[in-house]
């Protein structure tokens, strides 16, 4: 469901709602042990980076999710801010 829902906000341009969704579905996957966990950390980290080396900072601000290996304040992905 998650994930359906990162999909939807990607399609949209909302790459905030994007990573809030595939956190969460992160945060599902480990808790029970989805082979699904790896490729959505891959997905994460990838878009963290490119948002960090397109603007040069660290965003900061925090969606309280805790125990994915993915720290929340690395940055948010900023790759389209003209959609709407």
């Amino acid at each position: 469901m998650c994930e359906t829902l990162a999909e939807l906000a990607e399609q949209r341009g909302d790459h905030e709602r994007w990573r809030r969704h595939l956190m969460r579905a992160l945060e599902i996957y480990e808790a029970g042990g989805g082979p699904r966990a790896v490729e959505l950390r891959r997905r994460l980290t990838e878009t963290s980076a490119g948002a960090q080396g397109r603007n040069g900072t660290s965003g900061g601000e925090g969606a309280g999710h805790t125990g994915t290996g993915i720290r929340p304040d690395t940055g948010t992905d900023t790759t389209d801010s003209s959609a709407g």
